[in-house]
């Protein structure tokens, strides 16, 4: 009577795809509207006393979705620091808080809008604003998170800025990660 979709099947069968596969599955079209979702996101909806927006939108995969339309679906988030001696709320953190809250096991890709800013830990000074030391610790330890996730991030006020990467190429990058 309620038979399962076999679109749902072959994309559980998908899973065992590594995240590159997945990636590559999308259009480049696509992976830019990720690009644009964090940089909409980032100037709607941030809240810094610095006046520093940053934007995430990630696509999440999830096995178990009934219906095929919530197979995948995209997440946003803004970053919130509201005063110097607050907390910092990371855009990442929110967008994929987001995704597991609505129970959604794997992220295939992620895009981050931010203007440039020194890394806060390893110092480095990249063309484009990587996840902070913070974020690239809890990319470890999160299951929905793989180290061939691929990452591009954008500048927020120029298209002709990014940089794309593997969570595994960003730590190696960093040098604030320890095993």
């Amino acid at each position: 009577m309620y038979g399962i979709n076999p679109q749902i099947v072959e994309y559980r069968r998908k899973l065992g795809l590594n995240i590159g596969e997945h990636w590559q599955m999308m259009t480049a079209g696509f992976v830019w509207f990720l690009a644009d979702q964090a940089r909409i996101v980032a100037l709607q909806s941030s809240l810094s006393y610095r006046v520093f927006p940053v934007g995430c939108a990630l696509l999440a995969f999830n096995p178990d979705a009934f219906h095929y339309e919530q197979v995948h679906k995209v997440f946003r988030g803004a970053n919130m620091k509201i005063g110097k001696s607050n907390p910092k709320i990371c855009a990442e953190q929110v967008a994929i808080n987001a995704a597991r809250s609505e129970g959604y096991k794997l992220i295939v890709g992620m895009a981050i809008a931010a203007n440039v800013q020194p890394d806060d830990k390893s110092g480095l000074v990249s063309k484009t604003l990587h996840p902070c030391c913070d974020c690239r610790e809890s990319f470890k330890i999160l299951p929905e998170i793989r180290p061939d996730m691929r990452i591009i991030s954008v500048h927020l006020e120029d298209d002709g800025i990014f940089e794309e990467y593997s969570v595994e190429e960003l730590w190696a990058m960093h040098d604030c990660i320890k095993n």
